[in-house]
């Protein structure tokens, strides 16, 4: 068995603010690391991974909460239950709850609420977003983006050719 090689992973801040910072790290075959402590976090894995050994690359996206004050939504407004065909829980306490959500093209979402949330881009595309107030507007959600909003009531559509897949996390206290 060959010894495994110190991390020397690639690190790079997609975004930081009061509520959180988000990191992404890249890490290559057979690197291991040194045991270490991090903030309260939501990890998102893409690759083959092994705790003590891998063969082939990751990239780890770590969303460490740093603030957690917003309330959930009514269930008349949540996101996976008024959006069951595409959006779904992967994780939930009293921090965080953690969505997939999956648009493909031309599909629209139905109106809801997210307390404060990062959205992690695992495969971008066009959007035009909806609001209450009947205004829009168009964004452009790039591969491997963060971002971050306060609460917000909106709804989805894709105006693209490609399926949108996201990684939301809400920050919320019970």
């Amino acid at each position: 068995m060959t010894p495994a090689r110190s991390l020397s992973c690639q690190q790079s801040v997609l975004l930081e603010n009061d509520y959180v910072r988000v990191v992404e790290f890249s890490v290559k075959a057979g690197e291991s690391g040194e045991p270490h402590t991090q903030l309260p976090k939501v990890s998102y894995l893409a690759g083959a991974v092994r705790i003590t050994l891998s063969d082939t690359p990751a990239r780890i996206v770590l969303v460490e909460v740093k603030r957690v004050d917003g309330q959930p939504a009514p269930p008349s407004e949540d996101p996976p239950t008024v959006n069951k065909v595409s959006i779904r829980v992967l994780l939930e306490n009293d921090s965080v709850r953690v969505m997939e959500a999956v648009l493909p093209p031309g599909f629209k979402e139905k109106q809801h609420t997210h307390p404060p949330y990062v959205t992690y881009i695992q495969t971008g595309g066009s959007v035009r977003m909806h609001f209450p107030d009947g205004s829009t507007r168009d964004l452009q959600f790039n591969t491997g983006e963060a971002r971050f909003s306060d609460k917000v009531t909106h709804w989805a559509e894709n105006t693209g050719t490609s399926t949108i897949r996201l990684m939301l996390v809400e920050l919320r206290r019970r």
